[in-house]
């Protein structure tokens, strides 16, 4: 689910305004529900509030991975049949032998971020949304869904590749429908949403981001709503994309072999810490490039300084920020370009 519409058009405004490149930022990330109904009023009545729109129940993806599982297809429908062959050739494209359930979970999600193009239409009250654009044939075959699709999809690799998973079918902060899901591993749970690490505007070789990805119930209760009552805790860190990705360099001098190697194996972010580096800035602070603190801080220059010889292109989307898990600071790189 993507962020509230007026959120959305004026990110878009004043991306046309500075520059296409800049991402968009996690704020303006979320699906909004709208209803044309107008409130009722009749002659010596109060008025009436109108109804809340219903919100179908998500697409059962069940009799697919059964059917995966144990090859029998026989009762599976056109579409379903459609959506099985689809996921087949990107689970042969993407799982290798030997992969750990953690990598298998983190290719599947890029994969679908790489594919799939989040279904704006659906955000406006005139344009007509697609009819699969809440399962799994709208994102893998359609390429373009909303939350539903997103969460339907990682649910239904996730049951093929035997990985724990089930899908939180709920609300983000401002009161709109919204999906997710959340994994297991090692006994621990852990909230992803592809949906929202999916970039909007989507646009070819746009950076894939990992702020979603095997994340704490703290950190999804700040943009997310459900009754947590109803789902597992979620408080480790030991299988978080900040902590699996993190390297620890012996100085501020290897980070541009760190940024090269991450290209070359296809990543597009990644988490360091360098050995001896104090940091006083506060996590979520932007510290490279300069511009995005009203004061650069010392960090901030040195990684000017360590960056400087990296080519304009590979600088482009580049960004580089403070996150804070378990009480640990870790610099997040993303958008690391060609």
């Amino acid at each position: 689910m993507k962020k509230s519409l007026s959120v959305l058009l004026i990110s878009i405004l004043l991306l046309s305004a500075c520059t296409e490149n800049e991402p968009v930022s996690d704020a303006s990330k979320a699906e909004t529900t709208t209803s044309a109904a107008a409130t009722v009023t009749t002659p010596g009545t109060e008025p009436q509030a109108p109804s809340e729109p219903e919100i179908p129940d998500l697409y059962d993806t069940k009799p697919i991975s059964d059917a995966y599982l144990s090859g029998n297809t026989a009762g599976l429908d056109e579409i379903q049949l459609a959506i099985l062959a689809k996921a087949k050739e990107i689970i042969n494209e993407v799982i290798t032998e030997g992969m750990s359930p953690y990598d298998m979970e983190l290719a599947i999600h890029d994969r679908l971020v790489w594919d799939i193009t989040y279904d704006e239409e659906d955000l406006n009250a005139i344009s007509e949304p697609s009819e699969h654009n809440r399962d799994p044939y709208g994102a893998l075959i359609e390429g373009s869904c909303i939350c539903a699709g997103y969460a339907t999809s990682f649910q239904m690799f996730m049951d093929m590749l035997g990985i724990q998973c089930r899908t939180i079918h709920a609300k983000a902060h401002d009161g709109a429908e919204h999906a997710w899901n959340m994994v297991c591993f090692d006994g621990n749970w852990y909230h992803v949403d592809v949906t929202w690490d999916d970039p909007v505007p989507d646009k070819k070789n746009r950076p894939v981001r990992h702020t979603y990805f095997n994340v704490t119930d703290e950190l999804m209760l700040e943009e997310h709503e459900w009754e947590t009552g109803d789902t597992p805790s979620a408080d480790s860190f030991e299988y978080s994309y900040t902590v699996r990705s993190c390297r620890e360099l012996e100085g501020l001098d290897e980070l541009p072999d760190y940024i090269e190697e991450l290209y070359q194996n296809k990543r597009r972010d990644g988490t360091f810490r360098v050995k001896g580096l104090e940091i006083e800035d506060k996590a979520k602070d932007t510290v490279f490039p300069k511009g995005f603190k009203r004061d650069s801080s010392d960090l901030t220059e040195k990684l000017e300084d360590t960056l400087s010889g990296l080519s304009k292109k590979r600088l482009e989307y580049l960004k580089i920020t403070i996150c804070e898990v378990g009480g640990e600071k870790y610099l997040y790189i993303y958008g690391i370009n060609a």
